[in-house]
């Protein structure tokens, strides 16, 4: 189950303190569940209203974002503690850094803003006993090698509307990540059922046999999703997904 931290794909968020009494309620009612919360960590790609802002200050004014990545960090630490010892069984950062063509960054900015966080992020969950997962959709090809040797444990949102390829990334990621995905989001708003269900199964029988691969959405399921393609990705799940 997952919890997340801002109203991006649900009717509400909640406040920190009462997600984290929202993870206590979880682990004492459905105690087998695991619950995977979302505390941002790592500094995304800027949104719409916040965009032309952004990009002036990273050349104008680089120290603001210096000290942008530091309060997201500091952020996460006193979040992240309170929600593991809750009973968070993992933490995910969604920390989009591309677009459908390419990283958002340029490669000095990914190793000053970026990627030293990640690994921080990836080290401190870990001393805490609690997987670190990396949630990004965008063609990352580009970055690859700097999030397998990032310490993350699993990556989230392998976008085939970029242009990735699932089967290939686990190829690179040499058993080092564990690759959540990827069923594309708006074949599940658009499709057939049977389409769904067809194209559920072809994932699943060119990944499950791949050590660390868990079967998703490629981003997450959308409130517009109709329920009966819900329950085909459900339906090749429970016939395909196991060896």
């Amino acid at each position: 189950m997952s919890i997340p931290d801002n109203p991006w794909n649900c009717f509400y968020t909640l406040p920190d303190l009462d997600r984290v009494q929202l993870v206590r309620n979880i682990r004492r009612l459905a105690p087998d569940f695991a619950v995977v919360c979302s505390c941002a960590g790592v500094i995304a790609m800027p949104s719409g209203e916040e965009f032309e802002e952004f990009c002036f200050q990273m050349f104008d004014e680089p120290e603001v974002i210096d000290e942008m990545c530091k309060k997201i960090y500091d952020s996460f630490l006193e979040n992240s503690k309170r929600l593991i010892d809750a009973g968070a069984d993992a933490i995910y950062t969604g920390s989009d850094v591309a677009d459908n063509r390419a990283p958002f960054f340029n490669r000095e900015q990914q190793q000053r803003w970026y990627f030293p966080y990640l690994r921080k992020f990836s080290d401190y969950l870990h001393s805490q006993g609690v997987p670190a997962i990396l949630h990004t959709d965008g063609n990352i090809d580009l970055l690859l090698e700097d999030i397998r040797n990032s310490g993350v444990d699993g990556l989230q949102a392998i976008d085939p509307l970029a242009g990735m390829d699932i089967r290939r990334v686990q190829e690179f990621m040499e058993n080092r990540v564990t690759l959540c995905g990827n069923l594309d989001c708006g074949i599940m708003l658009t499709a057939t059922p049977d389409q769904v269900y067809e194209e559920a199964k072809r994932i699943l029988l060119e990944c499950r046999e791949y050590p660390g691969f868990i079967f998703g959405n490629s981003n997450a399921v959308a409130i517009e999703t109709p329920i009966e393609n819900y329950r085909a990705m459900l339906e090749a799940w429970h016939k395909y997904g196991s060896i």
